[in-house]
């Protein structure tokens, strides 16, 4: 099975215009991107696009590659006055401190469950999760292997499906030789940003393999495992078309559910 992303993208849609137009105001989603990153910028324009589809207002705000941590964090706190959602795009560059920017996020307002103790699912791992239940892909007593560690994907990830009661094995860039470990895997979701890195001579027949990866080569967007990988797979996730999609709808399905939580507070 090759999962469409975007026709579940476009369910999740239909869900979240009818929410929508039981709000009183349109809902402001504020998007903060530092310096220049062709993935970043495809993900933005992903995101302004959806939103525009599902009646939200977006205000992208760019910030030069040489700006500072505290200017980044300057910025966060003037867009929280009047949005109801922030998001700041990673990668950031060097210049910036990215634990201390992503904790200037009040969790109130993280759509993308990045500062500490956030009130919604990270959107990577609800996108994820609701992957894996359209294709009724059960994890229990399944071999998991997740491909790197990084913020937006690995850590996430693993610590879902840690907390959830499964066994784990995480690697990253120490690991030489994947194969080793991609072998035995039933599950693998990789997220190194490494362009067709895995291939179908690396995963055993039957694998789910969830691709969370995306990188630029040649002017097109890639992901980690090689597309002939799917012919070996009872579920597999393409790039671009598969776990992104979906990533970007939960993303606003979080902003939802949040200015809902603060009307109920309120």
């Amino acid at each position: 099975m090759i999962v469409n992303g975007k026709a579940l993208a476009i369910k999740i849609e239909h869900d979240l215009i009818t929410r929508g137009r039981s709000l009183e105001r349109v809902p402001q989603l504020s998007i903060i991107s530092v310096g220049e990153n062709q993935v970043s910028e495809r993900f933005v324009r992903m995101k302004t696009e959806y939103a525009a589809r599902v009646g939200v207002h977006t205000d992208v705000v760019h910030l030069p590659e040489t700006v500072g941590t505290q200017a980044v964090i300057e910025k966060i706190t003037e867009q929280s006055l009047h949005a109801d959602g922030i998001i700041v795009q990673l990668p950031l560059p060097p210049s910036c401190d990215t634990g201390a920017v992503l904790a200037s996020i009040s969790r109130e307002k993280d759509v993308d469950a990045l500062s500490s103790n956030p009130i919604v699912l990270s959107p990577v791992v609800a996108a994820v999760q609701r992957i894996l239940i359209e294709g009724g892909v059960s994890l229990t007593h399944k071999q998991i292997l997740v491909i790197g560690r990084g913020r937006l994907v690995g850590a996430p990830l693993t610590a879902w499906l840690s907390e959830n009661g499964n066994t784990v094995e995480v690697i990253g860039d120490e690991v030489e030789d994947i194969s080793l470990h991609t072998h035995s895997a039933d599950v693998i979701i990789s997220g190194a940003g490494e362009p067709h890195f895995i291939k179908p001579t690396m995963i055993k027949e039957g694998v789910v393999l969830v691709d969370c990866g995306t990188s630029e080569a040649g002017g097109r967007t890639l992901g980690d495992a090689d597309p002939s990988c799917a012919e070996k797979c009872t579920l597999f996730t393409p790039v671009p078309g598969g776990v992104g999609p979906v990533t970007v709808a939960i993303l606003f399905e979080n902003l939802f559910s949040l200015i809902d939580l603060r009307g109920s507070i309120e």
